[in-house]
């Protein structure tokens, strides 16, 4: 499956919500995404993912000017790059 960039989120702005034992909801003003992951466990992976990138973008944001949006600064919740196991997450 080929990957395409589907624009930008401002993570400063976002926020995060558990919709089910897989389910997330990601809202951004007036745009809300709906994303399924395999697990609970993979679930949590990523709200914890996303919450230490928000955090990152809001710190970020305080110290410069401009909106800080998620484009490969924070690796994703899976794989190891010590041991060389991959580090791209299951689709959602």
């Amino acid at each position: 499956m080929a990957h395409t960039c589907r624009g930008t989120i401002n993570l400063c702005t976002a926020h995060f919500d558990k919709e089910d034992s897989c389910g997330i909801m990601l809202t951004n003003g007036a745009r809300t995404y709906h994303l399924k992951a395999s697990s609970e466990v993979e679930r949590q992976h990523w709200i914890t993912t996303l919450e230490l990138a928000k955090a990152k973008a809001v710190h970020l944001m305080s110290s410069h000017s401009g909106p800080v949006t998620m484009g490969g600064s924070v690796p994703p919740p899976h794989g190891d790059c010590a041991t060389g196991a991959p580090n791209d997450p299951a689709p959602l």
